[in-house]
């Protein structure tokens, strides 16, 4: 009987213990599943107060708020790092005094002045600090250093700081430090599961912030981008002058980025056909109203001098009185007389214009003198003449000519322009430009131009 009876207690006592074990299962499962459920509600509220507003600073201001209600810290900061200041900045925090919360967003550190804030930016995740102190201020952090989470031991000390680098992909904007103080062991997990995804909340709010500017700076450059081009084509002619036994003929293409190729094309008081050519060396709005300004003196200063040199030297100097930004602008102005061909000219440090002949086929560069308009005051441009004899062509044109790269970074160079110059010397000024233009877009072989072009082409036809 005592053999049946141990036998049946032993099974008995089996069965009970099963059922206990499964209880207790059962019982952490819940707890965990709790747990989990209360994390996720938390971050949820997080996610939600992200989510419904559109300022950073009410951001970041309600996620200081709500980490002592949802996830039990006394004391949490978020350091954003200002680049254009390169300091460590207090964007929001919350202490147990107001005089704690004032000694955090006031605080500013440089790089290498806060071992905290250095160790996060190069951190990849959680690091921990142990307090012998609770009560230790904000402001005696600085002499603090961090060990990793993974030696930390929480059974042994209840006040911990706690520190999360807010990164993404690499990119680091700042860092999350809370302060928890007589903390139970068994809470750390928990604890330490909600503050990392409150710093992924605050990460992916900053990003959102960052992404929104850039979006914003982009579109303010488009407008602008358009703007200048609206202010570029504004200034160009509408139509050229046309006169008999004379081909005019011109080219004006626009790269992405705006820059400050313009020309200009029209009859004089006495007579002459006035050219001009010029590059701006700058790009967008800058470049577009310094291109304004230049055409206007240009076209105001010949008013009142016939010579080129002149003209080009008394813009110089109004130019240069004003410039601040260290703008300048390469230049040519030329005067042709279509009766005699005769064409005076001053070249203001622009790439040499090249002279076509046609018998017997060879190129001819003008010469140049005078550095670029805007550079220096009282700056002396001679004038130069030359006179087109019928079935030559004078090319003039900007770097973008020339400077136009391959897809394999090459550069188009003058020598390679005055090639296609020597088997073009009969083309009409139309077909001249046409060609080389075509030349370049074959030599670019896809690469989208880095540089505005402009040429213009005047010829002599040959009378018959």
């Amino acid at each position: 009987i005592r053999n049946i009876f141990n036998e049946q207690t032993l099974a008995i006592l089996q069965g009970i213990a099963r059922q206990t074990s499964i209880a207790l299962e059962n019982i952490r499962l819940i707890e965990s599943r709790q747990e989990e459920a209360y994390i996720t509600a938390v971050l949820l509220q997080v996610a939600q107060a992200v989510v419904s507003q559109n300022k950073l600073e009410d951001i970041l201001d309600t996620i200081v708020h709500l980490m002592p209600i949802l996830v039990g810290v006394n004391t949490c900061v978020i350091y954003l790092f200002d680049e254009k200041t390169n300091n460590f900045v207090a964007a929001n925090a919350i202490a147990p005094t107001h005089a704690e919360t004032d000694q955090l967003l006031t605080q500013v550190y440089k790089p290498g002045e806060m071992t905290l804030l250095d160790d996060l930016m190069h951190s990849n995740g959680m690091l921990s600090c142990p307090l012998e102190n609770p009560d230790i201020s904000p402001s005696e952090w600085i002499s603090l250093q961090w060990i990793n989470i993974d030696d930390s031991d929480f059974s042994s000390n209840r006040n911990w700081l706690l520190g999360v680098p807010l990164s993404i992909k690499g990119v680091v904007f700042g860092a999350l430090i809370a302060k928890e103080t007589n903390i139970l062991p068994e809470f750390h997990p928990k604890r330490l599961e909600l503050i990392r995804g409150v710093a992924q909340q605050t990460t992916l709010a900053i990003q959102n912030e960052r992404l929104k500017q850039e979006m914003v700076g982009r579109e303010r450059m488009e407008r602008e981008f358009q703007l200048a081009r609206q202010i570029q084509q504004a200034f160009l002619p509408e139509s050229l002058p046309e006169y008999e036994d004379w081909q005019i003929s011109r080219l004006w293409q626009t790269a992405h980025e705006v820059g400050g190729d313009f020309y200009d094309i029209f009859e004089t008081k006495d007579n002459r056909i006035a050219l001009v050519i010029a590059d701006v060396a700058d790009k967008g709005m800058p470049a577009a109203l310094y291109m304004t300004v230049t055409r206007t003196l240009i076209r105001a200063t010949l008013q009142s001098t016939s010579s080129p040199g002149k003209v080009l030297a008394r813009v110089n100097d109004l130019l240069e009185s004003d410039s601040r930004n260290g703008m300048f602008v390469t230049a040519i102005l030329a005067l042709l007389d279509p009766r005699t061909g005769v064409l005076e000219y001053a070249n203001a440090g622009h790439n040499l214009p090249l002279l076509i002949q046609s018998n017997p086929a060879q190129i001819i560069r003008l010469e140049k003198d005078g550095i670029a308009l805007g550079v220096m005051p009282q700056a002396v441009y001679n004038d130069k003449k030359i006179t087109l004899k019928p079935g030559e062509t004078l090319l003039f044109y900007t770097d973008g000519v020339t400077e136009a790269f391959s897809s394999e970074g090459e550069l188009f160079t003058e020598p390679r322009l005055v090639e296609a110059l020597l088997a073009t010397t009969s083309s009409s000024a139309e077909q001249l430009l046409t060609s080389i233009d075509d030349l370049i877009q074959y030599f670019r072989k896809g690469e989208p131009p880095s540089d505005d072009l402009t040429m213009i082409a005047i010829r002599r036809n040959i009378v018959k």
